[in-house]
């Protein structure tokens, strides 16, 4: 449960922090200042966009004083530079064999904490596997489960005679899992592992969605055991990630975009 509080010395009744709260769990109170709404606990999602906008710092949530929290000033060229990111990513599938440092992999996962989510229940679970040769022990696992239901014979040959299609050879596989229950968790997941990709690709590594592995973790279920899955959860990504061999030294051409403009 989310706590609100407002200082009435410092709010000014701007009514900013009212007009940007989801589900207007905020209202001013007769002397035009910010005030929560009764049992506002039951609605509010605790997304802190009140605390965050608020320019006179008089906002606190869950007893986190805006003083405290991170500035989020906008950097001259933060818009070219996510440009610059976007268009330099590629889907790597060659991979150096050396591991990841661990703080290295906690701080992109880091980053992801703060990636939108339905409802802002941040139900996005993780799992990174850190051991390439479980890598490998689950690119097998997903050739079994081929085998098994008779498809995509081209890769288990492929498998069979020493190259890895599924997982690339990759060292780390990171993969976003939630519950079922969740509010929108594919949505959500699939935003997180963007994010990540992003961040990723930010930090000199390389990665690539691991479609064939995501297919196999819904649909076999002795993948869901290898990786621990909790019960009644489910896969909805995954990313191969690791130093790519090769460094791309050109941007390809895309399509342009197709917009349709309304008015």
């Amino acid at each position: 449960m989310t706590t609100i509080s407002i200082d009435k010395e410092k709010c000014r009744g701007c009514g900013i922090c009212i007009n940007v709260c989801p589900l207007r769990v905020l209202t001013t109170d007769t002397d035009g200042k910010a005030a929560v709404v009764e049992n506002y606990e039951l609605r509010c999602i605790g997304c802190g966009h009140c605390a965050a906008v608020c320019p006179e710092g008089a906002v606190s949530v869950d007893g986190i004083t805006c003083d405290r929290m991170e500035p989020a000033a906008l950097h001259p060229d933060e818009g070219r530079i996510l440009e610059h990111v976007v268009r330099r990513r590629r889907s790597i599938r060659a991979y150096k064999p050396d591991t990841v440092p661990v703080e290295k992999l906690q701080r992109m996962m880091d980053v992801t904490r703060w990636t939108p989510t339905a409802k802002n229940t941040q139900a996005v679970c993780w799992t990174v596997i850190r051991s390439p040769a479980r890598v490998h022990t689950l690119a097998g696992m997903v050739v079994d489960w081929f085998r098994e239901s008779g498809t995509m014979s081209g890769i288990v040959k492929a498998w069979e005679s020493g190259t890895d299609i599924i997982l690339r050879d990759a060292p780390h596989l990171v993969i976003a899992h939630s519950s079922t229950d969740a509010f929108m968790p594919e949505t959500d997941c699939a935003i997180a592992l963007t994010i990540l990709d992003l961040a990723a690709t930010a930090s000199g590594l390389g990665t690539c969605w691991a479609g064939f592995f995501m297919m196999a973790a819904v649909a076999w279920a002795p993948i869901a055991r290898e990786i621990d899955l909790p019960e009644n959860h489910r896969v909805y990504g995954a990313l191969m990630m690791g130093y790519p061999v090769y460094q791309f030294k050109r941007v390809p051409p895309r399509n342009e975009c197709n917009v349709t403009w309304l008015t």
